[in-house]
């Protein structure tokens, strides 16, 4: 005890010694006045410095001063220990209760008071045992960091006051005023530093003490509380009795009206039993009052238990910190958590308390108009009337009060029952954060194998297992018999609906694949036959479990109840997955699975269910029995051997190499999606059993089922994928067939129009029968398909977000793996923001889902809005990419705001780059820019036809950087986007698609000039690419050097059919011609010929006389 004071003695006069040059040489009214003046200055860079330093200064000569007055406190809590301490248990051992008034003759107004002061104090005892119970937790969890505390503070003093000597050692005359600020600064903040490490090392020695003062203060406080819920107990009986008898007053006096009044008209009659029923309610009402102020007080038992029990709860988990055996005792209190009070039904209850009150009211109101309306009674019966209404009107009244009584207390009750749940959804989040990672059965020993095989003798024993049948035979003879009619029932159903769905089937089985037959209707029969016939075995079973539960006096059979009752929607997922596999069932005919495959898997899966079923079974039968270590030896067994299940089920799949996730086609690459995949759900389990050896059974078995669960629900939206993916097969093939069947309409309609006029002969093609034409199956909306896949994958991902959501508190250890820390500033303040492991994983995810909408982005906005809008060409492809930059912009950004680079850090860094990258990558950041203008202005779109730089295409792509021309050749030139910007190009099809063809024809001389321009003008009308408005043209140009020249332009909806309609027209121009024949002029050669030539038989050259041969 001498050394203990001893150190504080020291610890004391440190404090009062240590640097008080600070606090003497600067206070905080001379920081202040200083800041003033300097305030008062031009803000310049080196004022504003001075300012910061200051302000700083102040703020630690603050934290100083609380750190002294919190020191001073620790040390007078030292010295007046052993007084105060001494004071409380004198106080606890000689505790009097207070002597309080007899309320016996007070009035109800008086009594009503009295319980409202004593409810005030009760509060404040419960505030302050509160407040005493949070100062132990807080001591406790205090306690392991003081160490840690004191070296980081440590740490910071020796860095402060390396930074003021080397201010200290230039000499005080040689600093310029922002250095003596900065001195000034150091010199404050190490001073604080200094106080605050005395400050934590005397609340370290007195840590001990505050603790034993606040248990013993929490033991007083409790004195006080008893007495006063004693107190409030005798007041409230006293007001209950009194509003008892009131009731009871008015109850006897309504009889006594009624007995002594001569009822003669059915008026009256019903008068009196209305007033009758107003009674009854009465005393309905008070009893219901007193109910609910009985469970008010038990509920705030249980509150207070709750309340101790979250106390004690965060006590006792820092003591897993030291050893984790303490675990199962904890778990053990959890378990033996009341159930959640019925909050909901309570609420009803209040309302229609509410309601009662407001028809009550009414009624109350209208007595005054009552005798009006009965005009015809006589004078014995009008009096008769009048005390019926002053006797309603008494029992109104006295409703109305009972109902405003009986609400409050309702609402009383509402409010501890919001507590109530409140404590309890603390106690399991606390529970669920600190007991998750805590071994819940011992490492596998040797008396784990003695625990085993005592086991296997208790679950096998006969004693056991003829409580099952005396369970059921215990139930009523007429629940039996209802159950048991029930059961044969559902067995009787059973052959009926096999028979009928397997009916079904073989008459569906010709239609499905048939445009004409098929309907999605037939599938979603076989789906609804599937899950009805896998219902009908469960039931009976659920029902049995229900007798077995009831029988409470046999506790084996109601925990077999329990467990089976719990497995049964692995039997009925077994029993659906059976008839989906059946031959020509939903799987090989609906979704065109191969049968061999089907066959395969479902061997595979009947050999893990009736291993996963019954061992399943087994853990929940366990589990039931948790005083006992069944379920650390034969419930360990059983998942174990449902994990190695798992496993072999899981390495089946994964060598069948299912197309799910093994693409045949990968050009030679490895399957790293189809391993990847396949190694966690076989590892998964193998990591689960081998947890579960080293004593993290309940971990294991938690995780295990989550992951099951998740892949369970996977299997459900892939079913759904393929379900509304055969939907939309059926409605495409149905539009593709139909408009197949319209167009051989037309095609024989024109057939026929041409035999009539005689154009054409009969031919064997005018024959026709109209079969279904071959659809491509997989011919199918790419976009429409991947909408759904993107729809059905984020709905997939938030169900699974919420529903691991409920162990979400037991990855809360994330938190606690600090990756490093990122320094950040709010409102001018500098704090230190520590990047957790947690903090990673939500940002891979915000990138993650980033990735994925940005892929999906464009054809999701084209289906849900874009479609629907009526917009100019290329718009749509402008919003959709600016979206796709907008999500890649947020994504990002959020992304890297969890790993503390937020905007506030990095604006200026992407200037700096914007500015330096704007320099050297001049040429690519203009085409990004030009990108950008381009989407804005769109002077060419996707599908736009372009000569530019003498090459002509048409757009393919528009990117980032460069915009992708595809040209007649079917080659791919890529242009950059600064070319469409700021070189002269031509588009085609900009604002109109339309363009003239041009043809230049020759013909002789001698030729009709009239005629040829009619023929002309007949050839281009008579083609169907050439457009009527504008139409064509047929213009005699020029009188040439040797022919008669001519010029025909048409005009071509677009750019595809300019060569087309050239080559149609000039063969028809050419047709024309030779039937009318009109010569096409061919070029003239003039020859001089200077000799004679002659030429022979022989084909020899002979001279001839000089002329000229043309």
């Amino acid at each position: 005890m001498m050394t203990k004071h001893y150190v504080v003695l020291l610890i004391l006069f440190s404090l009062f010694m240590t640097p008080v040059y600070a606090e003497l040489s600067y206070g905080e009214a001379q920081l202040n006045n200083t800041l003033s003046q300097l305030e008062e200055l031009e803000s310049t860079p080196s004022v504003k410095l001075q300012i910061k330093y200051y302000q700083q200064a102040l703020k630690d000569l603050t934290e100083d001063t609380n750190a002294r007055q919190t020191a001073v406190r620790y040390q007078k809590i030292i010295d007046d220990y052993p007084v105060t301490s001494q004071t409380l248990k004198a106080k606890i051992t000689d505790y009097i209760s207070a002597k309080f008034a007899d309320p016996s003759d007070w009035s109800l107004n008086k009594v009503e008071q009295a319980i409202a002061k004593q409810n005030s104090n009760l509060t404040d005892l419960k505030q302050q045992q509160q407040a005493r119970s949070s100062e132990l937790t807080t001591i406790g969890i205090r306690i392991s960091s003081f160490q840690t505390d004191i070296e980081r503070l440590r740490r910071k003093l020796t860095h402060t006051q390396k930074e003021s000597d080397k201010l200290i050692s230039a000499g005080y005359s040689s600093l310029n005023s922002e250095q003596e600020a900065i001195r000034i600064s150091l010199q404050i903040k190490e001073s604080s530093l200094s106080t605050q490490i005395q400050m934590l090392e005397l609340e370290q020695l007195s840590a001990s003490n505050r603790s034993e003062l606040a248990q013993l203060n929490r033991r007083l406080i409790q004195r006080e509380q008893k007495d006063v819920s004693k107190n409030l107990t005798t007041l409230t009986d006293l007001r209950n009795s009194i509003l008892r008898k009131e009731t009871e007053d008015a109850i006897a006096r309504s009889k006594q009206i009624n007995d002594s009044s001569l009822i003669s008209s059915p008026f009256l009659q019903l008068q009196l039993e209305i007033n009758q029923e107003l009674s009854k309610e009465l005393a309905t009402v008070s009893a219901k009052s007193e109910i609910i102020q009985r469970k008010q007080q038990a509920v705030t038992q249980q509150v207070d238990a709750l309340t101790t029990t979250l106390t004690n709860f965060n006590e006792q988990v820092e003591w897993l910190k030291i050893s984790s055996a303490f675990g199962e005792n904890l778990r053990a209190q959890v378990s033996s958590l009341p159930s959640e009070p019925p909050l909901a039904k309570l609420e009803n209850e209040i309302v229609e308390s509410r309601l009662a009150r407001f028809r009550y009211k009414k009624m109350l109101t209208q007595l005054d108009s009552l005798p009006l309306a009965t005009k015809t009674l006589t004078p014995v019966e009008h009096e008769s009337l009048l005390r019926f209404i002053e006797l309603r009107r008494l029992l109104l009244s006295q409703l109305i009060s009972s109902l405003d009584n009986h609400i409050y207390e309702q609402t009383k009750l509402k409010v501890s029952y919001s507590k109530m749940n409140s404590t309890l959804v603390q106690i399991k989040q606390q529970a669920d954060e600190h007991l998750f990672w805590v071994p819940s059965s011992p490492f596998v020993n040797t008396q784990t194998i003695s625990e085993l095989l005592a086991s296997m003798l208790w679950i096998t024993s006969i004693d056991n297992s003829i409580t099952i049948p005396q369970a059921i035979l215990s139930v009523p003879l007429a629940t039996l018999s209802l159950a048991l009619l029930f059961i044969l029932g559902l067995t009787y159903l059973h052959a009926p609906l096999n028979k009928y769905f397997t009916k079904h089937i073989a008459e569906i089985y010709p239609k499905v694949g048939k445009v004409t037959k098929d309907k999605f209707s037939y599938t979603l029969r076989n789906l609804a036959y599937s899950f009805a016939d896998a219902l009908l075995l469960p039931l009976s079973l659920f029902i049995i479990t229900e007798l077995l539960i009831s029988a409470w006096e046999f506790p084996f059979a109601v925990n077999i109840g329990h467990a089976l009752q719990d497995s049964l929607f692995l039997l009925v997922i077994y029993l659906f997955m059976r008839n989906l596999t059946r031959y020509k069932g939903l799987l090989q005919i609906h979704l065109k699975i191969d049968k061999k495959l089907i066959a395969k898997i479902w061997g595979y899966y009947q050999v893990l269910f009736f291993i996963y079923w019954p061992s399943y079974i087994i853990q929940v039968l366990c589990n039931q029995y948790p005083e006992q270590a069944y379920d650390g030896s034969l419930g360990r067994l059983a998942f174990i051997i449902a994990c190695c299940a798992l496993t072999q089920f899981y390495y089946r799949l994964y060598r069948e190499k299912l197309p799910l996730t093994y693409k045949k086609k990968n050009n030679d690459k490895p399957h790293i999606v189809h391993h990847s995949i396949w190694t966690v759900f076989i590892m998964a389990p193998i990591a689960s059993a081998i947890i579960a050896l080293m004593g993290y059974l309940y971990t294991a078995q938690v995780l295990l089922k989550q992951m099951e669960s998740s892949l369970l629900m996977g299997v459900f939206f892939l079913l759904t994928y393929y379900l509304i993916r055969r939907g939309m097969h059926l409605q495409k093939r149905r539009l593709a067939f139909e408009r197949a069947k319209a167009k051989r309409i037309d095609i024989i309609a024109q057939r026929m129009k041409e035999v009539e006029k005689g154009e054409q002969n009969t031919s064997q093609e005018s024959h026709f029968d109209i079969e279904e034409p071959e659809i491509d199956l997989d011919q199918i909306s790419a976009q429409s398909l991947g909408l759904l896949r993107t729809l059905l994958t984020l709905l997939f991902v938030a169900l699974n977000a919420l529903f691991w959501s409920e162990i979400q508190s037991a990855f809360t250890f994330l938190d606690t793996i600090t990756l490093w820390d990122a320094a950040n500033t709010l409102n001018g303040v500098e704090y230190i923001d520590p990047i957790t492991l947690k903090s990673g994983l939500l940002a891979i995810t915000i990138f993650a889902l980033t990735l994925v909408l940005v892929r999906n982005l464009s054809g999701a906005l084209e289906l849900l809005i874009l479609q629907h809008l009526d917009l100019s060409p290329g718009t749509g492809f402008a919003i959709t990419t600016l979206a796709k930059y907008m999500t890649i912009s947020i994504g990002f950004v959020v992304g890297f705001n969890f790993l503390g680079v937020d905007w506030a850090k990095t604006q200026w860094l992407v200037a700096a780059l914007t500015v330096g990258l704007g320099f050297g990558l001049q040429e690519i950041f203009a085409n990004f820019v030009s990108g950008l203008i381009i989407l804005f202005e769109k002077p060419i779109r996707i599908g736009d036809t372009v000569t530019i730089r003498e090459l002509t295409g048409s757009i393919s792509k528009i990117q980032t950087r460069a915009t992708t021309i595809v040209d007649w050749d079917r080659k791919e030139i890529i242009v950059p986007n600064k070319a469409f910007i700021t070189e002269q190009f031509i588009n085609w099809s900009l604002s109109d698609s339309i363009t003239r063809v041009i043809i230049n024809i020759g013909v002789e001389f001698n030729s009709d000039i009239e005629l040829v321009t009619k023929l002309l003008l007949d050839c281009a009308e008579e083609n169907s690419l050439s457009l009527e408005n504008p139409g064509p043209e047929v213009f005699f140009i020029e009188f040439g050097q040797h022919s008669l020249c001519f010029e025909v332009r048409c005009y071509v909806a677009e750019m595809g059919h300019r060569l087309t309609m050239t080559h149609a027209l000039n063969i028809r121009i050419n047709q024309v011609f030779k039937e009318h024949h009109i010569r096409i002029a061919l070029q003239q050669l003039d020859l001089n010929v200077k000799h004679g030539i002659k030429v022979s038989d022989s084909g020899h050259v002979m001279s001839m006389k000089k002329g000229s041969l043309r």
